[in-house]
């Protein structure tokens, strides 16, 4: 009798690769990169495919290198930019070192000696096409890591270490990267820290899935639908498993291509009965399924790349999560992330062309303006001369119209308004302030900049005990409250840059109360309640603007009652305060 046949299910679904940046070392002498040695390329994608992701790194690369070098020192600058016979100048290089630099959080400097001018020029060497050796005294370029077959065709390249030239060489390639902390890979495997880690890496599960979804829109426009559905052949069931492999393969084949989704199936079959029926798993809502999942992702992107504010980077979505102050809030993602990024290529360039050159200034970096300051609102009031009898409404208005609140500053140390100018009050600021030693004052900074106790280890090179020791120093002396830096331990790590000096119309401490039914004048109380600071030229200002010395006559008369004597000021006096910017 002849066996019946029962219908069987297969199921396919399609597979997630675990992509890991692998170190093995190569019987040819070169650190492979990623299982297939194309963990490079595969960053390198990451930024070309991923529009929120190559936004982000785009703008980064504008913040630091946008403005261009500057230089301090007796050499012609122009010269020293123009970079020999090279075809870029430092400017157009440090462009393309940036933006490696945020891809990979490293990149390559290639050095050619020109024995014409008898000179170092500097050149650029795309980062996903070279590998290391394992010592790091060796670096192969290849524009095909692909195979492992290196010749002419692929243009295959060997140069020698910038540490390890001799007085023969004539090209070598120093790698500035950061170094890579070791952990434990999907694989089971440890990374070797040959490569750096890119500071984003904690997003690129969040930026893979960003490009799956915007291939999932391109076929919803250009097909209309995309896979998620039950296909049920009834034409029988394949004699062997091999058979039916084969089929499932080929329709995985052609329904989850990213590039082949959607699009017309044709399908054969002898009778109503037999025909294949297709069934909606989950109903055409994939896009509304998507849109949800968009927003998270766009918020674990941003976060995995230190972002503090969204429309820095011209994002304008959803950003409840982070802050909206986007002057200020630029200022500190400067502070904290662009300088650091503008110190170590300048750092690099300055070693590299002292050491190949002779080169004894110091290039640094211009800082880019997020705002065009034409754009912004003065806050100096407009020299209106007024005469000695107008109203004080008329110097409040002039008041008013300049400043900004107390709130929005952290003030670092107050005094009394002297004939100090700003310069001298900073001066005296930095000699009073030094009581913390290097580690110390180490400890403070990384902390500051929100640094990792093992990355502070490390840093230190000491043991962890030893650096315990310190923190709880540094805790009980009142430089740190609960691992947070205080305005005290601020006062350390400040520097010039990060200071201003502005002033605020208080209260005088030693002054008495108003006798009983007093009242403080109309000038002093407004500008005590609007609480406000102000820079030394829009007060300078305002005393042109009035023909009034606003410093000292301040609110008028005042008869100390305890005393009887009368002041030709009052009980309110201006405060000089330092404050961190």
């Amino acid at each position: 009798m002849e066996e019946k046949q029962t219908a069987r299910t297969f199921s396919t679904f399609r597979e997630v690769a675990i992509i890991d940046p692998v170190e093995t070392v190569a019987k040819e002498g070169w650190v492979k990169w990623g299982i297939d040695n194309l963990y490079g390329q595969f960053l390198w994608s990451l930024y070309v495919n991923s529009p929120i992701h190559g936004g982000i790194v785009n703008s980064k690369n504008t913040f630091i290198s946008g403005a261009g070098l500057k230089y301090e020192g007796a050499e012609n600058w122009d010269e020293i930019n123009k970079n020999g016979r090279s075809k870029y100048t430092l400017d157009e290089l440090v462009e393309m070192y940036s933006l490696d630099q945020e891809v990979i959080n490293g990149y390559y400097i290639k050095c050619v000696y020109d024995s014409l001018n008898e000179k170092w020029q500097l050149e650029h060497l795309d980062f996903e096409l070279i590998r290391p050796n394992e010592s790091g005294t060796k670096y192969y370029y290849s524009e095909n890591w692909a195979t492992s077959r290196q010749n002419e065709k692929t243009k295959f390249k060997e140069y020698t270490s910038f540490f390890n030239r001799t007085s023969e060489t004539k090209e070598c390639v120093l790698f500035i990267k950061e170094k890579s902390r070791q952990f434990i890979l999907e694989t089971k495997k440890l990374t070797s820290g040959h490569y750096p880690i890119p500071l984003y890496s904690g997003g690129i599960d969040a930026i893979l899935t960003d490009i799956e979804i915007n291939f999932f829109r391109l076929s919803e426009v250009v097909n209309g639908y995309k896979g998620g559905t039950l296909i049920s052949l009834n034409n029988g069931i394949p004699e062997s498993e091999e058979q039916a492999e084969k089929i499932v393969y080929d329709l995985k084949l052609n329904a989850t291509d990213k590039r082949k989704q959607g699009g017309v199936s044709v399908t054969f079959s002898d009778g109503k009965d037999r025909e294949p029926s297709i069934i909606q798993l989950n109903g055409n809502d994939l896009d509304k399924r998507y849109e949800s999942t968009e927003i998270g992702l766009s918020k674990k992107i941003f976060i995995s790349h230190s972002v503090i504010n969204p429309k820095m980077f011209g994002y304008i979505q959803d950003n409840s999560m982070f802050s909206q102050d986007l002057e200020n809030d630029f200022k500190l993602f400067n502070r904290t992330y662009v300088k650091k990024r503008q110190k170590n290529i300048a750092d690099s360039l300055n070693y590299v062309l002292s050491q190949l050159n002779g080169m004894t200034g110091e290039i640094s970096f211009n800082e880019y303006e997020l705002f065009d300051k034409a754009e912004v609102i003065p806050t100096t009031p407009v020299a209106l001369k007024l005469t000695a009898e107008d109203n004080e409404n008329k110097i409040l208005d002039l008041f008013v119209s300049c400043g900004r609140p107390k709130s929005e500053v952290k003030i670092l140390k107050s005094n009394e308004f002297t004939n100090q100018t700003d310069e001298e009050i900073i001066e005296g600021f930095f000699k009073d302030k030094f009581a913390v030693n290097d580690n110390q004052n180490q400890i403070l900074s990384m902390l500051s900049n929100s640094e990792s106790y093992d990355a502070i280890v490390k840093a230190l090179d000491m043991k962890p005990v030893e650096v315990s020791k310190i923190i709880i120093g540094l805790q009980n002396n009142g430089y740190l409250d609960g691992g947070n830096i205080t305005d005290k331990g601020l006062q350390e790590i400040v520097n010039r840059e990060q200071i201003s000096v502005v002033y605020s119309y208080e209260k005088r401490p030693n002054a008495p109360d108003l006798v009983k039914g007093g009242s403080s004048r109309p000038f002093c109380k407004t500008l005590v309640q609007m609480d406000k600071v102000y820079t030394r030229e829009e007060i300078d200002n305002i005393s042109s603007a009035v023909n009034r010395d606003v410093w000292s006559y301040r609110g008028g008369w005042y008869h100390n009652p305890d005393t009887n004597i009368n002041t030709p000021s009052c009980r309110h006096f201006w405060k000089q305060n330092v404050i961190f910017i």
